[in-house]
């Protein structure tokens, strides 16, 4: 990450003092300023180390209630098996040879441990089709954040009459196995669903980008205060000016911290949130993401999320020097986000 100062106004007037002051000026002339972040700050900042803190939805607990369940037809005999167990959902899977064309079919039961919403009911059958998704998410620019793959399975629910898919990992990798081991008439499809997921300044994942505040933003500049020093910031997902601003009588500190994209709005930096995501459905989890985001906001359009790592490491800097007064705060997280993806992914009936 490249880093260069700005002449501003008193810039060379600042009258900061003491060992955190200066390191938040070191980035001026080193070309590694994450060296200088306290490692204090670092630590504390990391996501390894956030609190958990269960972010999913609040859902009203449905009591069981006695189905009459219809006569299924299950095999009696196995060529191998295995049974899984999560903290919401069993499963059982085997392997059954088709004694009429010499396949191998694979039989599934599963069943909830819990009756919500997550997972209201469970499902026997046999698997009829595999597929492996890959899921992006973006911050608020529409900027790449992150990318995961996972890989879902249909089974024909005798219940239901109908195909209900399962996310479940080992689940997922177990029916991969075998069906590398064994012929079946197994489907297989690749990239058979993407779909692009936000991160926002709510802390959540949305279906859409919201991108059309920042043209917004664009229009509407804003006084952020006296200006006091700023640095031209290069990282891999453009260049950045960051600025800090004094808005009262005491010019030994600083109340705003703003940042600036290379052709975009200045825009006030409320503060650096560092988490991880955990991505689950029908109670399974899927995927596990870092996050270094960058919550910001105008006064007009309110707050927003843009992820940039090099972005917020040299922000940290600025969080951890003695001038900083309450201009820019930390938020540290462990958030489970049940995230309910497309139906076609969970099943084909509905």
């Amino acid at each position: 990450m490249k880093v260069s100062a700005v002449n501003s106004h008193r810039l060379n007037s600042l009258p900061f003092e003491g060992k955190k002051a200066k390191e938040v000026q070191k980035p001026v002339h080193s070309s590694n300023p994450i060296k200088a972040i306290p490692v204090a700050v670092l630590i504390a900042m990391s996501p390894i180390n956030a609190p958990k803190i269960d972010a999913s939805p609040v859902a009203a607990k449905t009591e069981a209630v006695a189905v009459a369940r219809p006569t299924i037809t299950e095999p009696q005999s196995f060529v191998e098996s295995k049974k899984f167990s999560n903290d919401n959902n069993y499963y059982f899977v085997g392997v059954v040879k088709d004694k009429q064309n010499g396949n191998y079919k694979i039989w599934i039961e599963s069943a909830p441990k819990n009756y919500d919403y997550r997972v209201m009911y469970g499902l026997n059958g046999y698997v009829s089709e595999f597929n492996n998704n890959t899921y992006k998410i973006t911050d608020e620019l529409g900027i790449n954040a992150s990318q995961f793959n996972f890989k879902n399975i249909y089974v024909f629910d005798q219940d239901e009459t109908r195909d209900d898919g399962i996310v479940n990992p080992e689940v997922c990798d177990y029916v991969e196995e075998i069906m590398k081991k064994y012929p079946t008439n197994i489907k297989v499809n690749n990239n058979k669903y993407t779909s692009t997921l936000n991160a926002t300044g709510h802390l959540d994942l949305r279906r859409f980008a919201n991108t059309g505040w920042y043209g917004d933003a664009r229009e509407n500049p804003t006084n952020y205060g006296t200006p006091m020093m700023s640095w031209d910031i290069e990282t891999p997902k453009g260049k950045y000016a960051v600025r800090i601003y004094n808005n009262d009588s005491d010019n030994s500190d600083f109340e705003t911290v703003t940042i600036q994209r290379e052709n975009g709005p200045e825009l006030k930096a409320n503060s650096l949130i560092a988490n991880n995501t955990y991505i689950s459905s029908q109670g399974d989890k899927i995927s596990t993401e870092e996050f270094y985001q960058v919550n910001v906001s105008h006064p007009k359009f309110g707050e927003h999320a843009l992820v940039n790592k090099e972005l917020w490491e040299f922000l940290a800097q600025i969080y951890g020097v003695t001038e900083n007064h309450n201009a820019i705060g930390t938020k540290r997280l462990d958030i489970n986000h049940l995230y309910m993806l497309p139906n076609g992914v969970i099943s084909k009936g509905i």
